[in-house]
């Protein structure tokens, strides 16, 4: 956005993403775990990426697969997101892994690999996206839709056009679940804006496995997101009052 302070890689650029925060233009904020002393990499890695001896890599790793839910909501073939992001797990027939942590590679020790991927804490991509659900939310629809496009023109996908209100807003919703998947983004998503969370599908190697407890979560109403305030904060400010748990 040309008048703005932050910018979007756009094209073949997207596919870089992760791999350089250094010369990142996108990213505003990271560190790569690999600059310290333990080499401890991004602990989302553990989830989304592999680890291991290079042999066994399409099978070791991976606990993580893309969730039904998103496939349905990324245009596969012209999603640019899609064709950087993703490919198919070699542990889980017909399913799919992320490719987002598999930068940085190294060589552990002696043929056992692992990844140093920059640990990402805030990217332009997010700030255009929050910026966005702010405009929706302050009745600027206009403003609020150019930025929603700006975000999916440069995934390859078409503008969007007369929308607003909860139409506008559910887009804006779902384009951050397509932009920042992955990212440790969408449960804040749900809890800022007192959405229900609903898990179509809790395990891929136990597929008979519903976990119903955790199937749908009321943000507004579950003790999973309404944490208790600490006694000692209630004692020193009595104007505070204690969640209901």
């Amino acid at each position: 956005m040309k008048n703005d302070v932050v910018e979007v890689l756009q094209g073949e650029e997207l596919k870089d993403l992760y791999d350089n925060p250094k010369t990142n233009k996108e990213i505003l904020f990271a560190f790569t775990p690999a600059n310290f002393p333990s080499r401890i990499h991004n602990l989302v890695h553990n989830y989304y990426s592999w680890y291991g001896y290079e042999s066994s890599a399409s099978t070791s790793g991976y606990n993580c697969v893309v969730s039904r839910d998103y496939e349905e909501i990324m245009d596969q073939e012209k999603d640019l997101r899609w064709t950087y992001f993703t490919e198919p797990s070699g542990r889980f027939n017909g399913r799919y892994n992320t490719k987002k942590y598999n930068g940085g590679k190294y060589e552990a020790f002696s043929g056992y690999y692992s990844f140093a991927c920059p640990v990402v804490f805030i990217r332009a991509g997010e700030v255009i996206l929050n910026r966005a659900e702010a405009y929706m939310k302050l009745g600027e629809s206009g403003k609020a839709l150019a930025d929603l496009n700006y975000i999916r023109q440069r995934a390859g996908l078409s503008p969007l056009s007369g929308i607003s209100g909860m139409e506008l807003f559910d887009e804006i919703f779902d384009e951050r679940r397509r932009e920042l998947a992955f990212e440790a983004q969408t449960y804040y998503d749900y809890v800022r804006n007192g959405r229900k969370m609903e898990r179509k599908e809790v395990s891929v190697a136990y597929s008979s496995y519903t976990a119903r407890q955790y199937n749908e979560i009321d943000p507004q109403t579950s003790r999973r997101t309404m944490c208790l305030i600490p006694s000692e904060e209630i004692s020193l400010n009595k104007k505070l009052v204690q969640n209901e748990y």
